[in-house]
């Protein structure tokens, strides 16, 4: 990860900034809600798929979906690389190792 971009009209002093670029997440696990539904598919994962390939996402990091639907880990990866193919814009351009490495931070759990 290469650091936080701040946006201009938030005022920090030159510390706080030079600090808060320098700031990086040693690992995270996202949660994702509605995970099988339109916007997870169609914005959200293909929008976490950039930040991986532009190395803004920790060097550890787990998504774990949660959906209505009684789905395993591999299914919904499944769903997933589906929706990259349809809606991400990189997705015909990045090799097929980096793509199966975003895949596997992965993980679906049954909520209702």
């Amino acid at each position: 990860m290469k650091g936080l971009t701040v946006p201009r009209d938030i005022n920090l002093d030159e510390n706080r900034l030079n600090f808060l670029k320098r700031l990086e997440l040693d690992s995270m696990t996202f949660v994702l809600f509605g995970a099988t539904g339109d916007l997870a598919k169609r914005k959200i994962i293909p929008a976490l798929y950039n930040l991986f390939l532009d190395k803004k996402m920790p060097h550890s990091f787990s998504i774990i979906g949660l959906g209505r639907r009684d789905w395993s880990d591999e299914i919904y990866q499944m769903q997933v690389e589906k929706s990259l193919q349809t809606f991400s814009r990189r997705s015909g351009n990045d090799d097929a190792y980096k793509k199966k490495e975003f895949l596997r931070a992965f993980r679906y759990c049954r909520l209702d």
